[in-house]
């Protein structure tokens, strides 16, 4: 019986470490500020690793297998005719997180 309760634990703690190493997904959409609507095509990359993905149609991004151990991360979001967003997170965000982009404002020159 004692044996059986050594190889339960064994295989738990494998089963554990196992689920760790595997790494959790990082999940959200990024909208217009002040539409609200959602940027399809955005960028969301982490910092420093080569974790990172484009958003959908609707704007939803999806970084999977991302270990915890890389935590606290910077986040870097970016579409073109927007400002750039950095995100700090110090932990794996518990649900979707929403990213919010402000239009940039440019001018062109005048062309001759």
């Amino acid at each position: 019986m004692r044996v059986n309760r050594n190889l339960y634990l064994v295989f738990g703690i494998l089963l554990i470490n196992t689920a760790i190493a595997i790494g959790s997904t990082l999940s959200g959409i990024v909208r217009d500020s002040q539409t609200k609507e959602s940027l399809p095509g955005a960028s969301v990359a982490i910092d420093k690793s080569p974790f990172g993905a484009f958003a959908d149609s609707d704007g939803y991004f999806v970084i999977g297998n991302v270990p915890s151990e890389i935590f606290p991360i910077t986040l870097r979001v970016h579409l073109i005719g927007y400002k750039d967003k950095i995100i700090e997170l110090s932990q794996f965000p518990r649900n979707d997180i929403e990213i919010y982009l402000e239009q940039s404002s440019w001018k062109m020159e005048d062309m001759v």
